[in-house]
């Protein structure tokens, strides 16, 4: 058996081979010390898996590991291996997802890219709430009350994104446990956090609106930006459906697109109004790209019309304030001024003062409860509510998995039948049906 003295005494053999290992004869099996050229010594053991794979994992390095310690340490790894672990596996695994920052790549990687439509919501998620409030910790350290703390420091402005943030930890969790980056039996932190109350959002663009909004989208000289921003409103399409939408789907024809793949898992068909059409065919085609709405990435379709969006919701704030409007563009001009340097006049200065203004208008809008872009699918199924549209049709139409998710529109749906009603009362009254 291996002795401290012959381990003391255990030097590199510059004639030898690369790898030098003194083993523990007699002793455990596959246990012994390596040397390296530096003189290093580590404690090292080999063993197979229960698929007859050799496997060499290092213990600890001499001196920071005493000898019987390492012997005890390559027993219980030859334990594991026994019960058909593998402990080199594990260690990989654990290293490769020691912290919550690193198991989020492989969360990425492996779960949210192949399998969700909404896979950059994640990411975003991630990177900005999640990673750095817990990011630092072990998976294993996570505790309910650092998911709790979590939560409700978000919900305290935005209570539906402190939920959706809450449901992505709980499958982050999941999955390290599904994958073996957690003990057998580990609790979810984000089990038994309470949920907070969320209002149904009705905001949608009203018929007042609409001319000023659609002046804000017209600004824009992306000609795949303005086309998307309308036909967000024109469909009823979800975000990420419309950017990735393929020229194969569309039958300008029949006035048809056809998605094949969509968030409720089945395909679904979209009916293109005159409007929606006559933008579709007066869109340039870029050669050699499928996609509807090319991105800047050759091949790539258009994935990010964040800041359009921002630019567009701040002229249409702008138009629908035009006192605070005035004040802003004198702010913007003299802010413009002040610089030392900076365009003073022409084009690049009606630019510069735009560019200020806009940014502005951003920061003084924050508390009027901004559209967003969702509310334009949302606008498309409020306008089909005012026309008389059924919630059958507006939830087949905006593709909803579930009913309850068009109830949001049940209250304008309703309001539709005042007027029919009225006119009913009154016929009914004028052959002679006597109310009083």
């Amino acid at each position: 058996m291996l002795t401290k003295r012959d381990v003391d005494h255990f030097c590199f053999d510059p004639s030898g081979p690369a790898t030098q290992i003194l083993y523990d004869e007699g002793g455990v099996p596959g246990f012994g010390v390596r040397v390296r050229e530096s003189g290093r010594k580590s404690f090292v053991l080999w063993y197979r898996t229960k698929t007859g794979r050799p496997r060499m994992i290092t213990l600890g390095t001499f001196g920071a590991m005493t000898l019987k310690q390492a012997r005890d340490e390559a027993k219980d790894r030859l334990a594991e291996v026994r019960r058909g672990s593998d402990p080199l596996e594990s260690r990989r695994k654990e290293r490769s997802a020691d912290t919550v920052a690193s198991f989020a790549d492989i969360y990425m990687e492996d779960h949210a890219k192949p399998r969700k439509r909404s896979w950059r919501e994640d990411r975003r998620r991630l990177s900005r709430y999640i990673v750095p409030a817990i990011g630092k910790l072990k998976l294993t350290e996570v505790r309910r009350a650092d998911v709790a703390r979590l939560h409700k420091a978000i919900g305290r402005t935005k209570p539906y994104e402190a939920n959706r943030v809450l449901a992505l930890i709980s499958v982050f969790f999941s999955k390290a446990a599904e994958w073996g980056y957690l003990p057998e039996g580990a609790p979810n932190p984000a089990k038994n956090v309470q949920r907070l109350e969320e209002r149904s959002r009705e905001q949608y663009v009203k018929p007042d609106q609409m001319p000023a909004l659609a002046a804000a989208i017209d600004s824009e000289t992306n000609p795949y930006v303005r086309a998307a921003f309308k036909l967000y409103l024109l469909t009823g399409l979800r975000r990420s459906e419309l950017l990735s939408l393929r020229w194969s789907a569309v039958d300008l024809r029949a006035h048809r697109v056809r998605l094949e793949d969509t968030k409720a898992k089945r395909a679904h068909e979209v009916h293109l109004s005159e409007p929606a059409a006559m933008i579709l065919m007066a869109l340039p085609r870029q050669l050699g790209s499928p996609y509807v709405f090319p991105g800047r990435r050759p091949g790539k379709p258009l994935v990010n019309v964040t800041k359009p969006w921002h630019r567009i919701r701040a002229r249409l704030w702008l138009s629908m304030n035009p006192k605070a409007a005035g004040d802003l563009r004198r702010r913007a001009e003299a802010d413009l001024d002040a610089r030392k340097r900076g365009p003073k006049r022409g084009t690049a200065r009606r630019e510069a003062v735009e560019a200020r203004l806009l940014k502005l208008a951003r920061r003084a809008m924050a508390s009027d409860n901004p559209l967003r872009i969702h509310d334009l699918r949302r606008t498309t199924g409020s306008w089909l509510a005012i026309g008389g549209a059924s919630l059958p049709l507006i939830g087949k139409v905006l593709n909803h998995s579930h009913a309850k998710t068009t109830q949001i529109y049940a209250k304008l749906s309703q309001d539709v039948t005042e007027a029919p009603m009225e006119a009913v009362g009154a016929e009914m009254t004028n052959a002679g049906l006597k109310v009083g």
